[in-house]
Order: structure tokens, then C-alpha cells, then sequence
């Protein structure tokens, strides 16, 4: 996966998981799977060759935050504040990459 593509992904699995929060109709909601969507289901890698560990940071934080949804999504207790927390991590990193 390249810069781009982990930044495409980075936006759609934000995007569903601040709609989640929003929606009176969790069921919905389809929830992209981001190693589904990597085309890498075993390990994932980066090919674009950029320095430092953002992009491996960011791809955590992504399945982290698709999981706390899917929780939220099967109406798990406490799973509001972990959702809401996953999505702040989220754009700080999103944000942290833009500059």
C-alpha cells in the first residue's frame, strides 16, 4: 500500500466511524475493512519509501479504530467512549501527516 492509498482508506474508515456516531440507524452503516481493503491480509507493507513510522502508526490506528466500531456497532457496553477516543487518535494523526 502505498502514501495515498493508506490516506483514502484513512478518510473512508474515519468517515464511517463519525457517521456511526451520528446515525440513528447503526445497522445501516457498512463498515469498510481496511485489511480487507489493503489487498494484504497477512502482514502490510509500505512501498512508497517515506521516512519514519507514520504511515505503520496511522495503519494501528485504523484498525484499532475499525475494531472499536464494530463494537460499537454490536452495542458492546463502553464501547462509546473507546469509539469516540479512536477517532480523536485518528485526525490527530491524519492532521499530523497533513503538515
Amino acid at each position: 500500500m502505498d502514501h495515498e492509498q493508506l490516506k483514502q482508506l484513512a478518510a473512508v474508515v474515519l468517515q464511517e466511524a463519525k457517521s456511526l456516531l451520528e446515525s440513528s440507524n447503526r445497522a445501516a452503516i457498512k463498515l469498510t475493512d481496511p485489511v480487507a481493503e489493503s489487498g494484504r491480509p497477512s502482514a502490510q507493507g509500505f512501498t512508497d519509501n517515506r521516512a519514519g513510522d507514520v504511515d505503520y502508526e496511522l495503519w494501528i490506528r485504523l484498525l484499532q479504530l475499525h475494531c472499536a466500531a464494530r463494537h460499537f456497532l454490536g452495542k458492546e457496553p463502553d464501547s462509546l467512549p473507546i469509539l469516540k477516543e479512536q477517532i480523536a487518535e485518528v485526525e490527530k494523526l491524519v492532521s499530523k501527516r497533513a503538515e
